[in-house]
């Protein structure tokens, strides 16, 4: 998905700097110096969008016992394979700052169904991002949790974000380069009737990347 364009910061600092060097006194040490003390205000931010797809399939997971009546109660966990997300990729602007990446801030992350036959609530969703090779949960960090989902809906819905949670996945997502899953647990008591069905869902996630040119 195309990203947005760059967002530059303003060039005060740049200004500063000029305005020192055209007086006659003015050293290159000085020059930098100005430039040091304003480098916060030249950095650029980068907005991304990245899309991924996501299969739950309850029939699957649930084998035989999925459309049949419960015999006890039943808490399966469904965890997605990791499916690797390269920001340089989605957006090339990056390459060239890839070793320069202050931070980045999650703007947004939603999910769609874009295919639904699940016969009961797709339980909330977490998405757990960690390192290439992501093989489970444990192994990365939560950055969102995603709201139930009811049957057979194709109604998109609006991750929450914890700024804690953010906070731990930020090393993972500052290297542009990271393996995301999503994790839930189908829970069914007894005498109720066991889900069947999948759903597709595309999760987007929207990034503003904030990196220093200097």
């Amino acid at each position: 998905m195309p990203a947005r364009s760059a967002r530059f910061a303003p060039r005060t600092a740049f200004a500063a700097a000029l305005a020192l060097a055209s007086l006659g006194g003015a050293s290159a040490c000085d020059v930098s110096k100005t430039l040091d003390a304003n480098k916060n205000k030249l950095d650029i931010t980068i907005p991304v969008a990245h899309t991924i797809t996501v299969t739950i399939d309850a029939d699957k997971v649930l084998g035989t016992l999925a459309g049949q009546i419960a015999a006890a109660d039943l808490a399966q966990d469904v965890t997605t394979p990791g499916q690797a997300i390269d920001l340089i990729k989605t957006e090339p602007k990056l390459a060239q700052y890839k070793s320069k990446v202050k931070s980045i801030k999650v703007t947004g992350i939603t999910a769609t169904p874009t295919a639904n036959s699940l016969s009961g609530n797709l339980p909330a969703l977490d998405l757990v991002v960690g390192a290439p090779g992501l093989a489970k949960p444990t192994d990365g960090a939560k950055l969102a949790s995603l709201p139930v989902i009811p049957p057979a809906s194709t109604a998109a819905v609006t991750a929450v974000v914890d700024a804690g949670n953010a906070t731990a996945a930020s090393k993972f997502l500052t290297t542009l380069q990271f393996d995301a899953m999503t994790v839930t647990k189908l829970v069914v008591k007894k005498g109720e009737k066991v889900p069947g069905g999948k759903v597709e869902l595309k999760l987007e996630l929207k990034l503003d990347v904030v990196v220093s040119p200097l």
